[in-house]
């Protein structure tokens, strides 16, 4: 077996063991190879200079804090003797005497007055003689020069000069990190500090930790570009572009520093043309086609709105998607399409004129160097004069960044700096169009021939390559310098202040490859290995020969017969792992200099390569095809030998000229046209792979669970199926809610659009639907198109008599008919709401399915983004919806960036908060519970529905206080109706017309014409608190209620929330309405631009809340604190012990899910055709693996047992229970027949009792009815669909890596026998039994023994168990990226 490393390799040790590392630069060195023994120690010196470094560039945007430093503040070197170049230098002091770019204002290296006088700064900087002289310099220019300049300029300094070649500076995400990471994760932080001045200081650094997205990319995402952040903004990929141009800064360059010694035009050619091929396989594994075509003639189709911020909090510059040109703009665009022009011209004629007239061949292999200078318009370009800066002046005008020549203030966009550009979609299409120079030239160089393409004697027999698998991991990168601080002393040094930004990034498992190659003879080869699309035909490599991305190249020793040699992904050439954090360096440097350790010299903090992580796109689950290249070519040494000229063991050789392995051009051999009869030789192979993507712990398909809110455990009984009839029903179901803001595309429906049945014989309450006719007559009703909240009084008014009309109908045909008259005349969101609760509350509709909420009215569930992303793609892209292969319809939603609420960490609660099951969960509550809706006639009083109201809220809230603890958020923030409320919420929501939800900031305060609702909700609490503390209340005919009842809690809790089950709305007023009324803007707000909160869809989003309800419950708390605790008869279960309990490994991971959004987009259509359209939002969500538990129950007897279960905060001592009771969650009850003996009860997640699964989708569904309905497949009626119970996926909270610690409690109680038989009044194979009164299990109250106050000295009975158990969260990611 033939060893497979290159000429030579650094050992890095890491952790006790030895992994072999490259370095790399763009097209980096192999490293000589150290043995433990050649190691370089940096010493005092050194050290100094290194710590220097660090220290200079903390907190860049504050005054230096140093006091060593301050002394040189003041003034720079002025001794002539002190320079190498003191014309330069005195150049540099005029100008800067004239007036530089001011400090705080933004800077941008593509402004021609900015990029002089950067290189004015750096040239003071190359000039010292002596460190002395440079330090000092830097010092003064850190306080009196513009910070983005300084930085850019020092970076250039320590990159160039010889003296500092090995320095290491801090990773530039992490001195600039506004270039990185979203504005929304700096306020986060900022605030976060200023309201915890712990915070950042945590030993614990999960305590100091902020959470970053990716960019909310609005405009961009009409066209897909969202569902690629986390390529086009990873932190790694673009410090690899800023690096890059760092150390090719196009106005440096010339014999001094060597720049051209590297083949410097060549270079920036290849590896631009690296970063599209990688982009485009990127773009590939998502599904979006090729990169768009650059004009200048037409708009620019793709926007970017980078959600970036500079550190005066100035946003970085959009471009708005079809971006016109601005009225200057057509004189800049004429003079680069002329400077395009003869680029193009000195490549078709065959040569270049130089600034002395003088041509220079260009049909040379070796004139691509030429070329490239030329369209980079570098300092080494022949000819810069005629050839100018195309790629600058493109810049300014696709970024809108003023003027190129402007001197004052500029407003850049992502594309005027090397840090972000590569964030914005047009970076891509504009070097594709820059590309095609250096394709035209390569087009005039002969095909290689099968001699130079072949390698005597050798052959590539086999190639054999590991499962390639790529995942999304979080990772941590220090945001310190981004931050303010105040610069404290010992423990509160800046250096023991670490904020770190997680960000979600993608990354692959390490893999191996074996080349099995046969030679005739021995001696030296270099292996290149590409990766690209996959083809179905060699001729398709023409094309996509410019789509390869090279990702690895090595010398081997071959011998005489088979060779074996074997690769790994941790030695690929080109690539560098991650950065060590600046305040851990930091650390590590001053242990070194104190002379507590050492601090090697060496490449693993090399700035000068490709991310390893980014070595493969990211797949598909299924696997996305590729093709892998392998080529063996004869060893032919470069002009200057390989390392001869730099240190390799710690720097990265730029401007050396021995940067590379052999002198064959970069990207042999899919450089040049292909000559298909001479290519295809012995020494390369192609071989197919796929990289699959794992997105979570891949689960089985199962069954769906029935379940409501107390729902039946249903018993294994005969099938139903649904008859023509129903059938019917439920088509017109789906066809009548389809594009409810467009109007009614369905023929049958059309005659009936007209009018409503009038009829006095077709009504069951004709008085109730004549005031519905009145009203509607008088113009009362909310016109369509207008802004609807069930929160608005007259709108509920409305709602309701739109609901009796439909609900009051005789027959099916007259429901119908009013219904279809609905659709076409009533406002949209009253009508949506209006026909779900006649569904639900009509008797004789019981069972029919409605299309999940989400999919119904998508603008509540789903962000802005993804709204205007569908509805312009479908405008742009006529077969979006249509097209077969499902992934080409799908759009990636994100949670909100909730901007102000990030303020206090809110934002960690999205995925649940914003979680559509959970909010479609409260919306079908209410909608089965409606507020304004009661009294004997809707029957809803036999459910308990005062007491279920109050438990749910308790149960949401607990639900809500379970995932902020493993958030470490902390309790529930209190509010005060007297004081400003501090939590704001942005949901970035819009309603169908475009108008936005309205925004609540932070520290809201209520304006003072509302002030009388403050008193009232003041008056509201005061009457409730009363009724509790006196223990009863009068009812108008005398009669009393007794409120030390435990029942009486039904009473309560219909006056707590107003229902027209109350005994007296008038008196005790309408609480919670009031207050989300208030909390929403007032009325002047509310009516026209209501807020999340007013709305049962979107309440849950805004934290506010769970506030607002945690609040109400403290009555619910003190109207049970009056009951007496259960004795030990009422707890005990007599002859019955739960000896044990047994869980599995409970873990939480997050998954993708589509929901159909079709809804939102405008088609025409009729019929069956209607519902051929589909598309979906994809977003993750959190769920968890099914679990099992086992009890082991003993039992004296034989006979009839419930049980409950809860989870709950983990504590430490019993006592803690009396107060955190409150926050356990009922995840299980059932019955169970025990035997006398031990009992053993297995019983899975799935069976739980109040959860159900997720539901089919809008289109998926409703052609199952049709299949049913047009003789085919039977619909079953079962509760597959069920609308009432809470989601299962939701059942645990999320958990830890290293598990998170939580107490589940279970109790057997005796069988209690609920007044009415469970399922007795009604059929639970297929309804929730709203309002039947048979819902529960048995007669316990909810929430038992919980909801009472605990006498400990007998609580803890032998028919109950407590079991602390962990809660894993599985980053599917962290699973496989183990090394």
């Amino acid at each position: 077996m033939v060893s497979c490393a290159p000429v030579s390799w650094l050992l890095l040790v890491l952790g006790g063991s030895l992994l072999c590392l490259s370095t790399a630069t763009y097209v980096p060195t192999s490293q000589t190879t150290v043995n433990g023994i050649s190691h370089k120690i940096a010493d005092k010196e050194f050290l100094s200079k290194q710590k220097f470094f660090f220290e200079i560039l903390r907190h860049l945007h504050q005054p230096l804090a140093i006091a060593e430093y301050l002394p040189y503040t003041k003034a720079w070197i002025q001794e002539q003797s002190k320079y190498q170049n003191y014309t330069e230098v005195t150049e540099f002091q005029i100008a800067f005497t004239q007036g530089f770019l001011a400090k705080g204002a933004i800077f941008t290296i593509y402004n021609y007055w900015y990029a002089k006088q950067t290189l004015l700064l750096y040239r003071f900087f190359e000039n010292a003689l002596d460190w002395d002289t440079y330090h000092r310099n830097v010092i003064w220019a850190r306080e009196h020069t513009n910070e983005g300049m300084f930085l850019c300029a020092l970076t250039l300094s320590v990159l160039h000069r010889a003296d500092l070649q090995g320095i290491v500076l801090p990773a530039i995400y992490e001195v600039m990190p506004h270039y990185f990471f979203e504005a929304d994760l700096f306020h986060d932080a900022t605030n976060r500090r200023a309201m915890d001045r712990e915070y950042g200081f945590y030993a614990n650094p999960k305590y100091n930790v902020a959470r970053s997205n990716y960019s909310s990319a609005f405009s961009t995402r009409f066209y897909g570009e969202g569902s690629l952040a986390y390529f086009t903004e990873d932190v790694g990929l673009n410090a690899y572009y800023y690096y890059f141009m760092m150390d090719y800064a196009p106005f440096l360059g010339g014999d001094k520093l060597g720049l051209n010694k590297d083949r410097r035009g060549e270079l920036y050619l290849f590896m631009h043309q690296q970063l599209l091929a990688r982009y485009y396989l990127e773009r590939n594994s998502n599904g979006l086609g090729p990169i768009q075509e650059l004009t200048w003639e037409s708009p620019i189709a793709t926007g970017y709105y980078p959600m970036l911020s500079y550190w005066n909090g100035v946003p970085f510059r959009a471009r708005e998607n079809n971006f016109l040109w601005r009225p200057y703009d057509p004189v800049k665009l004429g003079g680069m399409k002329a400077q395009e022009e003869r680029i193009r011209q000195a490549i078709d004629r065959g040569y270049v004129e130089t600034r002395d007239g003088q041509r220079m061949d260009l049909r040379r292999s070796e004139a691509v160097d030429i070329v490239g200078n030329l369209v980079s318009a570098s300092v080494d370009s022949v000819n810069a004069d005629y050839y100018k800066m195309i790629e600058t002046t493109a810049r300014m005008v696709l970024a809108q960044g003023d003027y190129y020549g402007s001197m004052g203030e500029v407003w850049p966009g992502p594309l005027m700096h090397y840090e972000t550009s590569m964030r914005d979609p047009a970076f891509y299409q504009f070097y594709q169009r820059l590309l095609s120079f250096y394709w035209d030239f390569k087009s005039y160089l002969p095909p290689y021939t099968a001699a130079q393409l072949g390698y005597a004697g050798v052959e590539i027999r086999s190639v054999t390559v590991d499962r390639l698998v790529t995942f999304v991991e979080p990772y941590d990168a220090d945001i310190s310098n981004g931050l303010g601080y105040d610069y404290g002393r010992g423990e509160r040094s800046t250096w023991n202040f670490t904020v770190m930004a997680r960000k979600d990034r993608l990354n692959h498992k390490p893999f191996s490859y074996v080349l099995n190659v046969s030679a005739q003879s021995s001696g030296k080869g270099t292996v290149r290995m590409y990766m690209g699309p996959r083809m179905y035909g060699l001729g398709q490599l023409q094309y996509m020969k410019k789509f390869f991305v090279e990702m690895d190249q090595y010398v081997v020793e071959l011998v005489a017969g088979e060779n074996q040699i074997k690769r790994n992904t941790r030695d690929f050439y080109y690539d560098i792992r991650d950065r060590t954090t600046y305040s851990e360096l930091y650390r590590r440097i001053m242990r070194a200099y104190r002379g507590e350790e050492q601090f090697v010299l060496d490449m693993s903090e090399v700035h000068c390569g490709w991310p390893d992580r980014l070595l493969l796109p990211k797949g598909h689950p299924n696997g996305y095809p590729m093709s892998f290249f392998f080529i063996i070519t004869p060893y032919t040494p470069p002009k200057v030998t390989q390392f001869s000229t730099f240190n390799s063991t710690y720097t990265c050789g730029t401007g050396s000229g021995s940067k590379y392995i052999d002198d064959l051009p970069f990207g042999f051999p899919f450089d040049r046209e292909i000559d298909f009869s001479s290519f295809a030789t012995k020494n390369m192979i192609f071989t197919d792979v796929s990289v699959f993507h794992v997105n979570a712990i891949a689960l089985g398909l199962v069954a769906l669970a029935s379940g409501a809110y107390y729902p039946a455990s249903q018993p294994v009984t005969g099938v139903k199926y649904a008859d023509k009839d129903f059938l019917f029903k439920q088509k017109f179901f789906f066809e009548v809610l389809r594009n409810i803001h467009l109007p009614l595309q369905f023929q049958e429906y059309l005659p009936y659009t007209q009018t409503y049945i009038t009829e006095e014989s077709k009504y069951v309450n004709f008085s109730e639907v004549v005031e519905f006719f009145n009203y509607y007559k008088a113009g009362g009703f909310l016109p369509k198109g207008e802004l609807y909240s069930i929160y608005n009084r007259e709108y509920m008014k409305q709602t309701y008599f739109l609901f009796t009309f439909f609900y009051n109908s005789a027959d099916f045909d007259t429901f119908y008919k009013n219904v279809v008259w609905a659709r076409e005349n009533m406002n949209e969101g009253m009508f949506i709401q209006a026909l779900t609760m006649a569904v639900f509350q009509h008797p004789q509709l019981k069972g029919f399915v409605l299309p999940a909420i989400y999919e119904i009215y998508p603008y509540y569930f789903f962000n802005t983004d993804v709204i205007h992303s569908v509805t312009f793609r479908k405008m742009y892209d006529q077969k979006f919806g249509f097209v077969s292969n499902g992934k080409y319809n799908v759009v990636y939603s994100n949670y909100t960036a909730v901007y102000p609420v990030e303020y206090y960490g809110e934002d960690k609660l999205s995925y649940f908060t914003e979680d559509i099951g959970l909010n479609a969960y409260y919306y079908y509550f209410m909608m089965d519970y409606p507020y304004f809706i009661g009294t004997d006639k809707y029957n809803l009083n036999k459910d308990r529905r005062g007491e279920l109201y109050v438990y749910m809220y308790q149960q949401l809230i607990a639900r809500y206080y379970l995932e902020r603890q493993v958030n470490f958020m902390g309790p529930i923030e209190e509010f005060d109706y007297e004081f400003p409320l501090k939590t704001g919420y942005w949901s970035k929501l819009s309603y169908y017309n475009g108008i936005p939800f309205f925004v609540r900031n932070d520290y809201y305060s209520i304006s003072k014409e509302f002030y009388y609702q403050v008193n009232l909700l003041k008056d509201y609490e005061a009457r409730l608190r009363q009724v509790i503390d006196k223990g009863y209340y009068y009812l108008e005919d005398g009669s009393k209620i007794d409120l030390r009842k435990p029942e009486s809690v039904d009473y309560f809790g219909n006056m707590l929330f107003a229902n027209p089950d109350s005994v007296d709305n008038d008196y005790f007023g309408y609480l919670e309405v009031t207050a989300r009324q208030l909390y929403s803007g007032g009325k002047k707000f509310f009516n026209f631009f209501p807020s999340a909160l007013m709305h049962f869809e979107t309440s849950m989003r805004d934290p506010f809340f769970y506030q607002l309800y945690n609040r109400f419950l403290t009555f619910y708390y003190q109207f049970k604190s009056y009951l007496q605790p259960y004795t030990y008869e009422e707890l005990y279960f007599k002859g019955v012990e739960i000896k044990s309990v047994v869980f599995d490994k409970l873990m939480t991971y997050f998954e993708y899910y589509d929901s159909d959004v079709s809804n939102v987009v405008p088609i025409k259509s009729t019929g069956e055709k209607f519902f051929d359209f589909s598309v979906f939002a994809r977003q993750k969500r959190i769920n968890h693996k099914p679990f099992t538990y086992t009890m082991d129950v003993y039992s004296e007897f034989a006979g009839k047992g419930v049980v409950r279960m809860y989870m709950g905060p983990k504590f430490t001592e019993f006592k803690q229970l009396q107060y955190l009771k409150k926050y356990f969650v009922e995840i299980d009850q059932y019955m169970y027949d025990f035997v006398a003996g031990k009992n053993t009860i297995v019983r899975n997640s799935r069976d739980f009792y109040y959860s159900v699964r997720d539901r089919t989708t809008y289109t998926e569904l409703y052609k199952k009815i049709m299949t049913a309905y047009n003789g085919g497949e039977k619909f079953v009626l079962d509760n597959s669909e069920a609308h009432c119970g809470f989601p299962d996926r939701l059942l645990l909270p999320k958990g830890l890596p290293s598990g998170y610690e939580m107490t589940f409690y279970f109790i057997v109680t005796p069988y209690y026998a609920p007044k009415v038989q469970q399922f007795s009044t009604y059929d639970y194979t297929y309804s929730c039994g709203v309002g039947s009164g048979s819902k529960y299990i048995d007669d316990l109250p909810f929430g038992y023994p919980f909801d009472r106050d605990i006498d400990f000295s007998y609580f803890f009975t032998k028919n109950m168990y407590f079991k602390d158990v962990m809660i894993y969260h599985s980053d599917e990611f962290k699973v496989n990226s183990s090394y």
